[in-house]
């Protein structure tokens, strides 16, 4: 009974979120930007944004290869198209990285190690977009009211110092939780997502194809936003974005919609732009993302096996 009401929070907060930031908004001002839309730039967006999952399949095969776990790229192709619906188009708390962790274990790989290459694979996406607010992060804090602005731009670093203490320290944390009975199934993980870490010839091509995949995303909202603020700069939208998909990760909502939204709504205003465009801009990245999972769920279903079924339950051990 929890969980099913944890769902309908999350629905709740999300509807309650975007009809909260609608009755904010001048009505005309909203329809206006919404025709303003061309039927390319949303086909386009959806291009890209389904594009991206390959992209975002051969960076967890680099992982699960370094981790001596290679399934196949295309076995991994379909669990992450799997993995990317249940996310996106199914209200669900089956969570994509739950789906992705049990659908690999289903494979005969230990359940320690089929976590560590989806935890790792998770942590390199949230890295690169701590990274770039760092590098592009003044375009939007430059526009913060007060002086709150050059204090914020130091929060990324520090984000980022914590997360290298972080892989640095996991080996040591591994040895240590290794000597106790209940920590000896953490131990195993931990120091491999640790081990993993720290090789630089793994970490290049995760965080090249990491930010390719953030940049792609950006130019997908970007075009977007071209129809509706034709001043606005593809670096400005790479600003947006990780304040953005950073807030959207937390589990309040379904999917982050409506946080995506207030967030969009706020930066748009921010840089001069009217919140009716940055609610349009927000939402059509909502639908193109699902309209860009939705085959992919098809092909997961017409071409799946016996070792790809879904969790039992809908608990999610990531």
């Amino acid at each position: 009974m929890k969980k099913p009401l944890i769902l309908l929070l999350k629905i709740a907060v999300s509807g309650g979120l975007i009809a909260f930031l609608v009755t904010q908004m001048d009505l005309a001002a909203v329809r206006g930007a919404l025709a303003a839309v061309t039927p390319f730039s949303v086909i386009a967006c959806i291009g890209l944004l389904f594009a991206q999952m390959f992209l975002l399949t051969l960076r967890w095969t680099i992982l699960m290869r370094a981790a001596g776990a290679d399934i196949g790229y295309w076995a991994a192709l379909r669990i992450l198209f799997a993995a990317m619906f249940f996310t996106q188009a199914l209200p669900s708390s089956i969570g994509g990285d739950a789906v992705r962790i049990y659908m690999v274990h289903r494979r005969g790989l230990p359940l320690g190690q089929a976590s560590s290459t989806v935890l790792l694979d998770r942590a390199a996406g949230l890295t690169s977009l701590i990274v770039m607010m760092a590098l592009f992060g003044h375009i939007v804090f430059a526009r913060l009211p007060g002086d709150s602005g050059p204090w914020l731009q130091l929060l990324p670093v520090a984000a980022l110092l914590a997360i290298g203490a972080g892989f640095w320290l996991l080996p040591r944390i591994a040895r240590l939780l290794a000597v106790y009975r209940w920590g000896a199934r953490l131990a195993n993980p931990l120091g491999l997502i640790g081990q993993l870490a720290r090789d630089i010839r793994l970490a290049v091509p995760v965080f090249a194809i990491s930010f390719s995949v953030h940049a792609s995303t950006a130019l997908a909202v970007w075009i977007l936003a071209g129809d509706l603020a034709p001043g606005i700069t593809y670096f400005t939208v790479l600003a947006f974005l990780p304040p953005a998909i950073l807030l959207m990760v937390l589990p309040i909502t379904i999917a982050g919609w409506g946080v995506r939204e207030g967030v969009l709504v706020t930066l748009f205003t921010l840089t001069g732009y009217g919140g009716a465009e940055g609610l349009i801009v927000s939402l059509l990245w909502g639908v193109t993302t699902l309209l860009a999972v939705v085959p992919a769920g098809l092909v997961w279903l017409v071409t799946r096996d016996q070792g790809e079924g879904l969790p039992p339950t809908t608990s999610n051990p990531a």
